[in-house]
């Protein structure tokens, strides 16, 4: 199934590569499932227990408005997270909550979906996690087509101090693609 996505304006997103993941569900002390606060993160789970190795840890988040997506990851990746899904609250991909946020520092990729495939993922994870059974997925971070083009908008502050390294690493990626390539640094 092809799920409707956008990726999150913050972290590092591994373009040119494939990560299979399986998708965990961990809700809050509180019942809640935002990861917005580090002291609701429940103490019963072993998060050391995942092994990326077998699969990557992709940790299933859901939308609020109580802090930044980039928070979330933050947590997310304090955690063992080595991808956050968020399900957004509608099934319009709203830019606003997916900015980054200077004071923190996220290294995971954040793939956000539309509420309607959130709620499917959500079900079937709180559901059959406890019977040891996983949603595993693939996803590839190519953005190529054949034929077609990758589309970069890149939103940065003009203070980012790591916006002069992705430029130098990124030469490298603008020449191999080519006409292949519509970048356009905001």
């Amino acid at each position: 199934i092809e799920i409707r996505y956008s990726i999150g304006n913050f972290g590092e997103v591994p373009y040119g590569k494939t990560l299979i993941g399986k998708i965990y569900y961990f809700p809050q002390k509180d019942g809640t499932n935002y990861w917005c606060e580090e002291n609701l993160l429940s103490d019963d789970i072993n998060y050391s227990d995942l092994n990326p190795n077998e699969y990557v840890p992709i940790f299933f988040v859901d939308h609020s408005i109580d802090c930044s997506y980039a928070h979330k990851a933050a947590n997310v990746q304090k955690k063992g997270g080595r991808v956050m899904l968020i399900a957004s609250d509608s099934n319009i991909l709203e830019e606003e909550y997916n900015v980054d946020d200077p004071t923190e520092s996220v290294a995971i990729p954040t793939i956000i979906i539309a509420k309607d495939f959130g709620d499917i993922i959500r079900e079937y994870t709180k559901l059959k996690q406890d019977k040891k059974e996983y949603i595993v997925i693939s996803m590839k971070f190519s953005g190529v087509k054949e034929g077609g083009y990758v589309e970069i908008e890149l939103f940065m502050r003009s203070d980012d101090s790591k916006a002069r390294d992705f430029f130098t690493e990124f030469t490298y990626y603008k020449e191999k693609l080519g006409e292949k390539l519509k970048f356009v640094p905001i």
